[in-house]
């Protein structure tokens, strides 16, 4: 059985930015599908009882709707396993082991933001291990992604990724619309 904790407390701090992750063709398929659902204000689960979702206004304000791997584009999930596994390799210094991609298209209207937090918890049973993030939309002031003490700006079809047990947030989006495609590789 594999120690999710054990990547819990590996470099959390190291991350990697890749620049031009998507083609125009790409990044228009990606577009189209963010258009096929209705956007809804982003549940939280509870800590108390797992099995809660609610609505907490003073974590996010962001707008969302899930996604699993076979809906998107198999031209995507190619390139996002491939990036993935030699995360694995490069910054968690193992092999890579057997996940699924799920996420959500997160989009951020003016003053919409993300309170800092974790994607995954130690001990959690979430099998989450690695988050990534394509970013959609340029016409946007304000959105940063702030990670170790660092403003990342995600650029229309650029992608990062990191470590799920990491820290960070969203800033507020100060002026037009900051639309994401987010996702997390999860132990099966």
């Amino acid at each position: 059985m594999f120690d999710n904790n054990l990547l819990f407390m590996k470099q959390t701090e190291k991350y990697r930015y890749v620049e031009n992750f998507l083609t125009t063709q790409e990044m228009d398929q990606l577009s189209d599908f963010c258009k096929t659902k209705p956007l809804d204000y982003t549940p939280m689960k509870s800590h108390m009882d797992k099995s809660q979702w609610f609505f907490d206004f003073s974590v996010t304000n962001s707008k969302s709707f899930p996604w699993d791997e076979h809906q998107i584009p198999k031209t995507i999930a190619s390139k996002l396993r491939e990036q993935l596994d030699a995360f694995f390799e490069d910054v968690f210094l193992i092999d890579p082991i057997d996940y699924v991609l799920k996420g959500k298209v997160l989009s951020y209207e003016e003053g919409a933001f993300f309170a800092s937090h974790r994607d995954t918890e130690p001990k959690s049973i979430t099998g989450r291990l690695i988050t990534f993030s394509i970013g959609l939309t340029d016409q946007y002031q304000g959105g940063e992604l702030v990670f170790n003490n660092q403003e990342i700006r995600i650029k229309k079809g650029d992608c990062i990724f990191f470590n799920s047990g990491a820290f960070h947030s969203i800033n507020h989006v100060t002026q037009g619309h900051r639309l994401a495609f987010a996702g997390t590789a999860r132990m099966l």
